[in-house]
Parts: structure tokens; C-alpha cells; sequence
């Protein structure tokens, strides 16, 4: 693949970098909107025991949703920017609440355990991010990104081909 023209290469660098200062700068709010779903499934959880056992209602159900949306989200940015820590902790937490989703026997079983581990995994994401991550601003300059065509990453990848005559 041709490498791309200086130009072009300084373009979607500084693209790239105004992608990841956006992204720093949403992170308060992301973290804010998990939060608020952890809060909001910590206050239902007091509501799913009553005296036959645990019923979850609809309160339950959408700080689920909504908390394996947020933490799906950050995940995916986090990682695309630079941030494998935070998006592996938001990976954990996004796992945790479908797993609570899927399977109703972990809310009474793994309760303590369950609010536990949010509230770990929640310090863990409102911690002060280190500084100078890999981010694209930092990462990428427009000489970098015109090589990406030769880049050892984004050339095919060899493909064995095994065939059974039988």
C-alpha cells in the first residue's frame, strides 16, 4: 500500500488528536454516568429481598441496562485511546452486571460479593488518570501516521491454508 501524502497524513493526525482530547475531556462525564448506575443499583438492590426471597423489579433491571451500557462504552473508547487499564476495569464492571442480568441466583448469592466488586471496581475508574497515556495527541504525528501503510500491525497477515484430500 502507498503511504500517505504529507498532507493528508498531518490531517488525520490532527483529526486523530482532537478525537482523543475529546475523549479526556468526556471522561468525568462517563465515569459520572457509571456511577450514578452503580448508586442507582446499590439503592435497588435493598429493594429486590422481601420476605420470600428476591424479586428485582424494573428499577433493577435498567440500572443493569444502564450500567452495562456505560461501562461497554467506556471499555471500547478506552482502549481506542490509550487507556487499557481504565478500559479493562470498565470491561470488568460491564461483565459483572451481565452476569448479575443473565442470572438471577447471583444476585442473592454473590450480593455482598457483587457490591463489593463495584464499589472496588468504581474507585479504580474515578482514580486520577496517570499522565501522558498513549494517547493519539501524544502518540501520533503526521510522519507516523503517513506510514501506516507499512506499519508491521496493518500488513495482511499470512494465512496457512491446510486441505484434508480425504
Amino acid at each position: 500500500m502507498p503511504e500517505l501524502p504529507a498532507a493528508a497524513a498531518a490531517q488525520l493526525a490532527a483529526q486523530l488528536a482532537e478525537l482523543g482530547e475529546e475523549f479526556q475531556r468526556s471522561l468525568p462525564e462517563r465515569v459520572g454516568q457509571i456511577e450514578a448506575a452503580v448508586m442507582a443499583l446499590g439503592a435497588s438492590w435493598e429493594d429486590c429481598a422481601d420476605g420470600e426471597g428476591w424479586r428485582c423489579g424494573e428499577s433493577w433491571e435498567a440500572a443493569l441496562r444502564e450500567l452495562s451500557a456505560a461501562t461497554h462504552s467506556l471499555a471500547g473508547a478506552a482502549g481506542t485511546f490509550g487507556y487499557p487499564a481504565l478500559g479493562a476495569t470498565a470491561l470488568q464492571m460491564e461483565a459483572l452486571a451481565r452476569q448479575l442480568q443473565a442470572d438471577p441466583a447471583a444476585r442473592v448469592v454473590g450480593s455482598a460479593s457483587a457490591r463489593e466488586t463495584f464499589a472496588r471496581l468504581l474507585a479504580t475508574l474515578k482514580a486520577p488518570v496517570g499522565t501522558a497515556p498513549l494517547l493519539i495527541s501524544a502518540a501520533v504525528s503526521a510522519a507516523s501516521v503517513g506510514g501506516l501503510a507499512t506499519a508491521p500491525a496493518l500488513r495482511p497477515a499470512p494465512v496457512l491454508v491446510v486441505g484434508d484430500d480425504e
